[in-house]
């Protein structure tokens, strides 16, 4: 099956100063599929999801593959396995004996991505310590949703994650695509997991103390943020896989911020079904 990305490898137009260009307005998104151009940040309300575009089923030599795409972010996954420990794989070091199935996670970052990925603003984490990072806490939010890793008795399943394009939002990007990725090849899960970040910044108004939260937030808009909120959760579920935060933020600000992750969150779900029905009924 060919898979084709929307917007990918188009230059990121520069900007000459960093600012909040979002309207404050009701929570939305740009919608699943879509070939016209990414909306551009000034075209999104405080609460509006970026164009959104995923695709599964993409390479012919993996068990399950995906595509996402989030704005100018970019992520491809591929899902290796269930496979024998012995037969290879992305482990690294001296095989080690385990009596249940084990979950490989690794995501890749091109050489162009040199800032502190999981510290917004921070440009002195490395590469490969931002790849460590990411390949952990993509492992946390997806693991609970892998039902009963004992069926694969000494076999290893491996997830890797090649960040195409970055423009803020790769951990979320990441485990959606992931998630698809299991669900194509066929990993029985529990549940899919989506993900959603938001961003707290200064309000753009003049004068302003006041904070807002801006949801699947931009390179450019994490670099203005004060504090920084990402969640992935199963809906039907409703587990909480994974949360995390970055900066000093009031108790207020932030329940207000995982409320809005949870609610994006929920929209990505949709999304996400949406593009495995779609595939289900193109094959039929």
């Amino acid at each position: 099956m060919a898979s084709r990305l929307s917007n990918c490898y188009a230059p990121l137009p520069p900007l000459k100063k960093c600012e909040i260009k979002r309207t404050n307005e009701e929570y939305s998104t740009s919608g699943a599929d879509s070939s016209s151009s990414t909306a551009s940040s000034d075209a999104r309300s405080y609460r509006a999801l970026r164009q959104a575009h995923f695709t599964v089923s993409c390479f012919s030599n993996a068990s399950g593959s995906s595509l996402v795409e989030l704005g100018h972010t970019k992520v491809v996954c591929a899902v290796n396995g269930p496979h024998a420990a012995a037969s290879g794989g992305m482990g690294r070091g001296p095989l080690e004996f385990h009596s249940e199935g084990k979950l490989n996670c690794q995501v890749s970052l091109p050489p162009t991505i040199t800032q502190g990925i999981m510290n917004p603003g921070s440009s002195t984490n490395a590469n490969q310590l931002d790849e460590a990072e990411l390949s952990l806490n993509l492992k946390d939010a997806i693991y609970a949703s892998v039902l009963d890793l004992e069926k694969f008795s000494k076999s290893v399943i491996d997830v890797h994650v090649r960040v195409l394009q970055d423009d803020g939002g790769i951990l979320v990007a990441a485990i959606i695509a992931a998630s698809l990725a299991l669900a194509d090849a066929g990993v029985e899960c529990c549940d899919l997991v989506s993900a959603c970040n938001v961003c707290v910044v200064p309000s753009p108004a003049n004068n302003s103390d006041k904070l807002v939260c801006l949801v699947d937030p931009t390179e450019d808009e994490i670099e203005l943020g004060q504090g920084y909120v990402t969640v992935a959760l199963m809906p039907n579920r409703k587990e909480v896989t994974y949360w995390d935060q970055a900066g000093r933020l009031q108790s207020e600000i932030t329940a207000e911020a995982i409320g809005i992750c949870r609610e994006g969150c929920h929209t990505v779900y949709k999304l996400m079904r949406q593009c495995l029905k779609t595939h289900s009924e193109s094959l039929q």
